[in-house]
């Protein structure tokens, strides 16, 4: 490590298997200089007192943080939304495209140290987060929606890193010495030390791999009663190991006996999962004082005399950054699978998968392996609903940059309902009767409306995010209600008829926003049966397409098209036999003066999720029943082509780009909600996958 620069203050102021065995020969391996540019985007702290942001060409450089406040250190979020900043009078949280955000810790302390390694650390989930102080280390700890302080005071420290699933910390002192906590609830108590550590790297959430200075490669196993096995042999010096995104461990060595590497220099190796041999693949010793890893271990960072430079530790070439008089720098999260462009129109689909990844596209395997996996690069993020561990429902976040899911809310009850803003960064939902809203950056929710019905208030984010249309079926105030976000009391802007022109009495709920934010969908109910509404809200007229029959239940289907057209759907469980299956195309400019445009499906063809991918064509999700194979088809007109034969996934829910499916695996009765096992396929590049955090969820929705 770097020699460590103390502060000075104003006076106010992936598992690597357990079995791996000592003493691994070393073997030449395969030689490939790494490609200039940075892994992700980069964000820097000068001596100015401001946190700039570059980009991974190494341009850039706008600033964050707010010129009036003076930054002491900073951390990244580990799913890309926040940055948390320390000044003199506190530690504060805020989106990462700036602004003075919110204050968490008034009494946060400073950093004893900087430019050495993390000084403000995020827990992988984002509910926790650690710094270190002048009297130690302190941390912020999420239980239940109730923060907690929890400060540790056994040295000053340097450098943290949490364990993957966040239930352990470590913190090294500039001696090298590293001393690690367990999370348990809102408390974090001491649980192992390590002597003496030229770097550490998890390879589990409770195994750690580190270096001793005399020398060797040692894991240990926290939840093992802190049990140590050596993975390589003392004769040769390790130094800074880390997992890579390809769940390798690589490091470097300096054989004690070898008189052509000096002290502090290391050729780069490798060690692969289950693999026989550790491979030399470093062409040159490189000088290791003031070395960090970037995010996927391919590159490396060096900090020296306020200068930033980007090093191949292959080879040790090194390319400056153009920040200057830096005293502290962190990364944006890396994923190990780059999402793939959202397209525009049609999305490209491959039919072949690598052959590493069990393949889902085929015609009828006869099953399809499912692998079991904590986190999943998407292209899109998403939200779902699962208990926490205090037993309530609440929404949990999955982020699609391949981040772990974790909790986005704390209510107080449990929740049923909730509906999520176009940007995904605020969740609007319904708990003790009241509507609330959390938004990312804040950390406690408010509310927006109370509400004084029991039928679902089916709360939709209007296409800016400012306004969250609901329903509200009280006796005297029933109907359609809007309510704004700056906290002005809610509108209703249609009311229930007890009896209309037409003698009939209306009850309108479900209300849909269309693309364009001009008109409402609303489900209507009528003496005679299910009608499609739609609100025009600045005039207030209100127009219906009433079914073709008491059993025609195409209105419960009724959704907005991006293109602003309506689509309702009729199938083979439906049991209306009047009217044709497939897809009805509406226009709410003309909705009950024109009749709808219908594209036709096969017999027996059950539609279970539907999205436009370009035009007047579909990506279909159909089965022909339950316990049936769900096929994934394109559909443009009468011309159908399958994209993906899957097994009987439950409730299958296509991505916005139409590449990745959600489903779940079984549903059980959870009083009175049906939850299961959360299951992700890639159509493109093939696999399925069962996230095993949280065990089961329900209500899962795509952020489109």
């Amino acid at each position: 490590m770097m020699s460590q620069r103390r502060l000075h203050h104003p006076p106010h102021l992936r598992a690597i298997a357990a079995g791996l065995f000592a003493g691994l020969a070393l073997v030449a391996g395969p030689l490939a200089a790494q490609e200039p540019g940075l892994p992700n985007e980069l964000f820097v702290l000068s001596n100015s007192g401001v946190v700039e942001r570059y980009g991974v060409n190494m341009a850039g450089g706008s600033p964050v943080t707010p010129a009036s406040m003076f930054v002491v250190d900073f951390g990244v979020d580990p799913v890309d939304e926040r940055l948390a900043f320390r000044t003199e009078s506190g530690l504060r949280v805020a989106g990462l495209n700036g602004g003075e955000g919110v204050e968490l810790d008034a009494d946060a302390s400073v950093p004893p140290f900087r430019g050495a390694g993390r000084t403000i650390a995020w827990s992988p989930v984002g509910n926790s987060l650690a710094y270190t102080t002048l009297d130690g280390l302190r941390v912020y700890l999420e239980t239940g929606g109730l923060p907690a302080f929890v400060n540790l005071s056994e040295g000053l420290f340097q450098n943290l890193s949490w364990s993957p699933n966040g239930t352990y910390l470590a913190a090294e002192t500039p001696e090298h010495t590293w001393w690690i906590y367990r999370r348990d609830g809102a408390t974090a108590a001491l649980t192992s030390v390590i002597p003496s550590s030229l770097g550490t790297a998890w390879v589990s959430d409770s195994e750690i791999v580190f270096a001793p200075a005399e020398g060797g490669l040692n894991l240990m196993n926290l939840a093992q009663g802190n049990a140590q096995a050596p993975l390589l042999a003392d004769s040769v010096e390790y130094r800074l190991p880390m997992l890579t995104a390809d769940d390798r461990l690589v490091f470097f060595a300096r054989p004690k006996d070898d008189p052509t590497i000096p002290e502090g220099y290391g050729v780069l190796h490798r060690l692969a999962r289950g693999a026989a041999q550790v491979e030399r693949i470093g062409q040159a010793a490189v000088p290791l004082d003031g070395l960090q890893w970037a995010p996927g271990g391919q590159q490396m960072i060096l900090l020296q005399g306020g200068a930033l430079a980007v090093l191949d530790p292959l080879t040790g070439a090194g390319t400056p950054l153009p920040a200057g008089s830096v005293v502290a720098f962190d990364w944006l999260p890396y994923s190990a699978v780059a999402p793939a462009p959202r397209p525009t129109a049609q999305p490209a689909v491959t039919a072949t998968a690598p052959a590493a990844t069990p393949s889902i596209i085929t015609a009828e395997p006869d099953s399809a392996a499912i692998l079991d996996v904590d986190r999943l690069a998407l292209t899109d993020d998403a939200y779902f609903l699962a208990p926490a561990g205090d037993g309530t429902v609440q929404v949990w976040r999955l982020p699609g940059n391949g981040a772990v899911p974790f909790r986005f809310t704390a209510a107080d009850s449990d929740i049923a309902e909730f509906a999520v803003s176009p940007d995904g960064r605020t969740v609007a939902y319904v708990a003790g009767g009241q509507l609330w809203i959390q938004r990312y950056e804040q950390p406690q929710p408010f509310v927006i409306a109370g509400l004084n019905g029991f039928t679902p208030a089916s709360p939709f984010f209007s296409p800016d995010g400012l306004s969250v249309a609901y329903t509200d079926e009280s006796e005297a105030l029933g109907g359609i209600w809007v309510a704004a976000l700056d906290g002005s009391e809610p509108q209703r802007v249609l009311a229930n008829d007890d009896a209309s022109d037409d003698g009939e009495a209306i009850i309108y709920r479900r209300p849909q926003y269309s693309p364009d934010g001009r008109f409402l969908l609303l489900d209507a109910y009528t003496s005679n049966g299910l009608a499609t509404a739609v609100l025009t809200l600045e005039s207030g007229a209100v127009a219906r397409q009433n079914a073709d029959s008491p059993q025609d239940l195409r209105p419960l289907t009724a959704r907005w098209l991006r293109d602003g057209r309506i689509l309702t759907i009729t199938d083979a469980a439906s049991p209306d036999s009047v009217t044709n299956p497939g897809f009805y195309l509406l226009d709410p400019i003309t909705l009950g003066a024109s009749p709808a445009r219908w594209i036709p499906l096969t017999a027996g063809a059950v539609v279970r999720d539907i999205l436009l991918i370009g035009g007047d064509e579909f990506r279909v999700a159909l089965t022909s029943g339950d316990g049936a194979r769900v096929r994934i088809v394109d559909l443009n007109g009468l011309n159908l082509s399958e994209v993906a034969s899957l097994p009987a996934l439950i409730s299958p829910n296509l991505s916005p780009d139409g590449r990745f499916v959600a489903a779940y695996e079984t549903l059980v009765d959870v009083g009175g909600a049906r939850e299961g096992p959360l299951l992700m396929a890639d159509l493109e590049r093939g696999g399925l996958f069962r996230f095993i955090t949280p065990p089961a969820a329900r209500v899962f929705r795509w952020v489109e």
